[in-house]
């Protein structure tokens, strides 16, 4: 009798607050694979925050969602008023995995399913550790080595240009990829072939999104840093006068969006 073969193992880089990312982790728990899974955190928007709320992002969350309910009909989700920062998530189970890649399994779908089903903060550090206490974990508040593994998939991921900074990313061990929330059958033959369609669909993926740019002509420190409080979600430039603004403009372009100070 030839001995079994060992269990085929893959990589899946994903983020918390991306609602594709959740989708195809209720996919893995529902075909029992999670103890085939290395599970890579990355960030996608760095910039997430539960304290900054916009039309076009709520816009863009129910957008996203109604594509992960077209594509997978079983799956619970809800809109969230927000996309919370991952980082926090991301370093929780990233410790737990060190400890105890069962229990970890459970926490990272604990948190998936606060966020996009209770609609609950999970970079609220209570939240996180009352799920931990929940699975019965106690993780230590920082570790270095956890820091670097989580900063070596965040590049591992940016630098990959087949990704183009699109999640979800599943590989499998050949090296054969899939970029994208899939249905249950494409992830199965995908899984046993690594063969599969190319998963096409404007918000099929969640891509990280260049920022606008905005350039500020202003010389007051004060001012200067109220725009970049205020203004999160632009890539924010700031020049001190008009021989400045007219350099920068040259050597970098016309930004989306110009503010001047009238008095300059």
């Amino acid at each position: 009798m030839s001995p079994a073969k060992p269990a085929k193992r893959f990589v899946i880089y994903a983020d918390f607050n991306c609602p594709f990312c959740y989708a195809l982790n209720e996919l893995v728990h529902a075909m029992n694979l999670e103890h085939q899974v290395e599970w890579r955190s990355i960030e996608h928007a760095v910039n997430a925050s539960s304290n900054l709320c916009s039309f076009e992002s709520l816009s863009e969350l129910a957008a996203e969602v109604s594509e992960v309910r077209r594509r997978t009909p079983a799956t619970d989700i809800r809109v969230p008023v927000f996309r919370p920062s991952s980082g926090p998530a991301s370093k929780v189970v990233a410790h737990a995995a060190r400890i105890d890649p069962v229990k970890a399994a459970g926490l990272r779908r604990a948190i998936y399913r606060a966020l996009w089903v209770d609609a609950v903060d999970i970079s609220d550090a209570e939240v996180l550790q009352k799920l931990q206490r929940e699975h019965d974990l106690e993780l230590p508040d920082a570790d270095d080595a956890v820091e670097a593994e989580l900063a070596q998939w965040q590049s591992q991921w940016d630098g990959t240009e087949s990704f183009d900074r699109n999640i979800p990313v599943t590989l499998d061990q050949s090296g054969a990829t899939m970029i994208g929330l899939p249905s249950q059958a494409e992830l199965e033959t995908f899984l046993q072939s690594g063969v599969h369609n190319a998963v096409s669909e404007i918000y099929a993926v969640c891509a990280m999104k260049p920022r606008q740019r905005m350039l500020v002509l202003e010389s007051n420190v004060a001012v200067v840093k109220m725009i970049i409080e205020q203004m999160r979600n632009y890539q924010v430039e700031v020049v001190a006068n008009c021989t400045d603004l007219g350099i920068h403009i040259q050597a970098h372009g016309v930004p989306d969006l110009l503010l001047l100070d009238e008095s300059t």
